[in-house]
């Protein structure tokens, strides 16, 4: 059962890169700790295929409670609910991004479509992960990206290509 988890998660995840998510991976660190419980170091903590196969479902879980809830059936009004939305890109700040990726030899096109965009911006991101540079220009690709907020006002996920997006889970 696991392994076709496992499956399905990975199509998921394809799809919603396919369907324009941007691929923002950060590494997540965590306390190594001493026999009486102290921090003595930080590390990175590992991000596996379960962790993808948990983040794909939770995903799932709250994309498809907004879209039943969110979604117009005929000529019913469409009931108040708190979405998690997260509006498209300054494009001034991604010009300035594309700018200083060329000072350091990299070209990133910032794209005429949203989708063009995520497109371009998860290339970019997927040229320079492993370089030294690599998680600099990722903490600045978040920073041109709109903050993501709770309203009653459904504009959809820009970041996750979602039409409808709540967030209720926890893993």
């Amino acid at each position: 059962v696991i392994l076709s988890l496992h499956s399905l998660a990975q199509l998921l995840r394809k799809r919603r890169f396919a369907q324009g998510a941007i691929n923002f991976s950060s590494q997540e660190v965590q306390f190594v700790l001493d026999a009486e419980g102290r921090p003595v170091d930080v590390a990175a903590r590992p991000h596996g295929t379960a962790n993808e196969l948990i983040e794909e479902f939770m995903l799932l879980a709250n994309k498809t409670v907004a879209e039943r809830i969110g979604r117009r059936r005929g000529n019913a009004k469409v009931k108040p609910f708190v979405y998690r939305v997260h509006d498209e890109p300054d494009m001034e700040k991604l010009g300035q991004l594309s700018s200083f990726a060329a000072t350091l030899g990299y070209t990133f096109k910032v794209g005429a479509s949203s989708k063009a965009v995520s497109k371009n911006l998860n290339k970019f991101l997927a040229e320079v992960k492993d370089k030294p540079e690599g998680d600099k220009f990722a903490t600045i690709a978040v920073r041109t990206m709109a903050k993501a907020k709770y309203t009653t006002d459904n504009i959809g996920h820009y970041g996750l290509a979602f039409p409808y997006y709540t967030h209720f889970t926890s893993p």
